[in-house]
């Protein structure tokens, strides 16, 4: 039988299997009460010629791909109201298939799991994926659980599962596969509008003609995106006030960290006989980021003119770098051409990066990747890697590669003292940035490990005091007011962090005590009056004044109140929890979390 054929045949035996399945499955969960606790679950099952044309749009990728490839014949999802009783519905999913597959009495047998995917979103409710690591373990040790950041940017748990019962004309190893999914009802609802407008236009599949393709539609879905989370995690709130549970982790986020750019460089540009017009059309795309940089300071533009300015800035690199090398080809270029095309493909990463999108960062990321195959001797590379990989949720791989660029730029700096000049890889404006950037991103990093599920108050406790003592190394080497605030602002917090869950014998506390008094007087140098101050620096400061019992803890949480409530219409769901913990303070006269 000739190959297409039997990939018809095939298809079509498998949508008709999968009909005939899907009501017994579905009705087993549900007896098996695993659909309890949802808000609603659905199912669908892939037509012969839904399947046939997966086929066909992977096969270009993948030569091999095939019908008996694909894992969602039949898909399930089971849809909840809040993101925290997911991880019940997966529980019960997971002792589901666990019984299934065990008794031999039951009438719908399943083979064990094959792979469970934790898709991370933007949502900045605490991560699901070691505590659906430690469920699976109990049931199925050898069970592969994957953590990936979804491009699109939803959170979802995807188990891939079979029925252990043959098919006929099928390979015979083959069972048939079944994808599960949960998630909230509020990624449900963003999930379909996205597949509709965004996914099906990607991927050419717009199955209404009257729906025409705009280049507007990506900031628009990112734009409900932050909306639906802002209601999830809302949602919760209500939740979590109703139960007195403890309180969400508030996340610090990050902010771009250009480079001041060096006379030297722009030398080295000159030299290689690249044009005036080329150098100042590079000029203009470091202006374009700072810009954007400075809006996030001044709060002078919606996220929207921001992501808009970075995505300008980093196109206008990637422009650059083309006419350096069209083909990226880099064997072929002298060593000053190589040097120009790196900060072109340098910058363009960070203006990517600094838009704070995962689809963005994930570009960063394999442009740095791209670059570290050439230029694996450049410690600024090895430290933007490092930060996009912190980013990515990768902490233990962020931490590795940070401290890979600390080590890196110490060698370079005896080069220097021994050779009276600085590589042409670590110029010294490079060197004097790395200072202060690489400690202020790694303490970042250690800190963002207090975020992860699972982890005990003991825990938090060491990450809050290692992250301190690392961003410590920052002081003496900032030049600018605005990245001192950054780094006084990131130490105020962790200490703050680390006397909150410490215990009262920690040899460290009573040091701490003096550093957190001494960091809140230079920190509050910064500003005039505290209604100036940022909202997440206004945070860090009230929330250093409550753990003193300071008499303006709870004058600085009422005005954090009103500035999150006007800052935008509605308030971004991180500023909801900030507004909230500083409620909760007046309410409570003490803080809910750190």
């Amino acid at each position: 039988m000739p190959l297409q054929e039997k990939e018809n045949v095939i298809a079509t035996i498998l949508a008709l299997q999968g009909d005939v399945e899907v009501s017994n499955i579905v009705d087993s969960l549900r007896k098996a009460n695993v659909t309890h606790g949802c808000y609603a679950y659905k199912f669908r099952v892939k037509t012969s010629e839904s399947l046939l044309e997966k086929v066909y749009r992977k096969i270009a990728k993948k030569p091999k791909y095939c019908v008996t490839t694909i894992t969602d014949v039949i898909g399930i999802r089971l849809v909840t109201l809040f993101k925290s009783e997911m991880l019940d519905v997966y529980k019960k999913l997971i002792e589901f298939t666990a019984k299934e597959t065990s008794d031999d009495s039951s009438e719908l047998k399943f083979i064990p799991p094959e792979e469970v995917i934790v898709y991370r979103g933007k949502s900045i409710i605490e991560d699901l994926y070691n505590d659906i690591k430690e469920i699976s373990g109990k049931f199925f040790p050898d069970l592969k659980v994957q953590s990936e950041a979804s491009v699109a940017g939803y959170s979802s748990i995807h188990v891939i599962c079979r029925r252990n019962k043959r098919i006929e004309h099928t390979p015979e190893n083959y069972f048939l596969p079944i994808e599960i999914q949960i998630r909230t009802v509020f990624e449900d609802a963003w999930g379909e509008i996205e597949h509709k407008y965004g996914y099906n236009h990607r991927m050419g599949k717009a199955e209404d003609p009257s729906i025409v393709s705009s280049p507007h539609i990506r900031n628009h879905l990112r734009v409900l995106k932050d909306f639906t989370d802002a209601c999830m995690e809302y949602a919760e709130c209500i939740r979590k006030e109703t139960q007195r549970s403890n309180a969400i982790e508030q996340p610090v986020t990050t902010k771009p960290v250009s480079v001041e750019f060096d006379k030297d460089i722009l030398e080295q540009f000159k030299d290689a006989s690249f044009s005036e017009d080329f150098i100042q059309r590079f000029m203009k795309a470091r202006s374009t980021r700072e810009e954007a940089a400075n809006r996030i300071a001044k709060n002078t533009a919606n996220w929207d003119e921001i992501c808009s300015l970075y995505i300008t800035s980093a196109q206008e690199f990637s422009e650059l770098s083309k006419e350096i090398s069209q083909d990226n080809c880099l064997e072929c270029l002298d060593d000053k051409f190589k040097l120009a095309y790196f900060y072109c493909k340098l910058n363009e990463a960070l203006s990517f990066m600094s838009t704070n999108e995962i689809g963005y960062i994930n570009d960063a990321y394999n442009i740095y990747t791209f670059l570290e195959k050439y230029y694996s001797e450049y410690p600024i590379l090895k430290m933007r890697i490092g930060q996009a990989l912190g980013k990515l949720g990768q902490l233990e791989d962020s931490i590795v590669k940070l401290r890979e660029a600390q080590a890196m730029m110490e060698e370079c700096k005896e080069i220097s003292i021994k050779e009276k000049k600085w590589p042409s890889y670590l110029p010294k404006v490079d060197y004097d940035h790395m200072l202060w950037g690489v400690p202020k991103l790694l303490g970042f990093s250690i800190w963002s490990k207090t975020q992860e599920s699972g982890v005990t108050n003991s825990q938090k406790e060491q990450f809050y005091l290692e992250a301190l003592h690392v961003t410590e190394k920052c002081i003496g080497c900032i030049r600018k007011k605005e990245d001192s605030i950054d780094v006084y602002n990131n130490l105020l917090y962790y200490s703050t962090g680390f006397i909150f869950y410490a215990n009262h014998t920690h040899e460290a506390l009573p040091a701490v005590k003096l550093m957190l008094k001494k960091y809140l007087k230079k920190f509050t140098s910064f500003f005039s009056e505290i209604n100036t101050i940022p909202i997440e620096e206004m945070d860090t400061l009230f929330r250093a004044y409550a753990l003193l019992e300071h008499k303006k803890a709870e004058e600085t949480a009422n005005i954090l109140i009103k500035a999150c409530l006007r800052s935008t219409r509605p308030p971004s769901r991180s500023n909801l929890k900030i507004a909230q913990n500083a409620q909760y303070y007046i309410d409570n006269k003490k803080l809910l979390s750190m």
